[in-house]
């Protein structure tokens, strides 16, 4: 059971969006126009909602993976209060409110000013809205295909947790 719920979070946790590392940003008071320029692109986007709505999604994802698998009920139900633990913790502190400032930082330490503003400007055109009101289908169709992936992932996944764990039980039956 325990590699299984390895399986299972480390699936979680690959579709939990992490900044690694940030890009060199401007500093905040040089570069106030390009701040508020992807503060403007972010909002159009309107990532507030986008965005925790997707991290919702990848936790139902990885819900949904558990109760997929051929377990017991009483394994299903373990794993998944294991999965929303984690994912709880993540929905909160990668909360769209904690990250917003992330994202700002890394538009504008990304993208020039005339960028930023090109992009702003195709996305407040009709077409750049027409897109913006279909993200919600493009992301629902993009999950559903990841999750399809990640179901013909899974026995390769188990069988590399089992091997992991197996080395490391002989390891520690057998120590230098």
């Amino acid at each position: 059971m325990l590699r299984k719920i390895m399986c299972i979070l480390v699936i979680a946790g690959m579709a939990i969006p992490i900044v690694a590392k940030e890009p060199a940003a401007p500093t905040k008071e040089s570069n106030a126009p390009r701040r508020a320029a992807a503060e403007k692109l972010l909002d159009l986007f309107n990532m507030d909602d986008t965005y925790d709505q997707s991290m919702k999604q990848a936790m139902n994802m990885a819900v949904g993976m558990i109760d997929s698998q051929d377990l017991p009920e009483m394994e299903k139900a373990n794993a998944r209060k294991a999965v929303e633990a984690s994912m709880e913790i993540s929905l909160e502190k990668f909360s769209w409110k904690r990250m917003k400032g992330i994202f700002v930082d890394i538009y504008a330490g990304v993208l020039d000013l005339d960028e930023l503003e090109g992009l702003i400007a195709f996305y407040e055109s009709p077409i750049g809205q027409k897109f913006l009101k279909k993200q919600p289908q493009l992301s629902l169709a993009t999950m559903e295909k990841m999750q399809l992936l990640m179901q013909e992932m899974m026995p390769d996944l188990q069988k590399a947790v089992d091997d992991a764990l197996q080395m490391e039980a002989v390891i520690e039956f057998y120590p230098e």
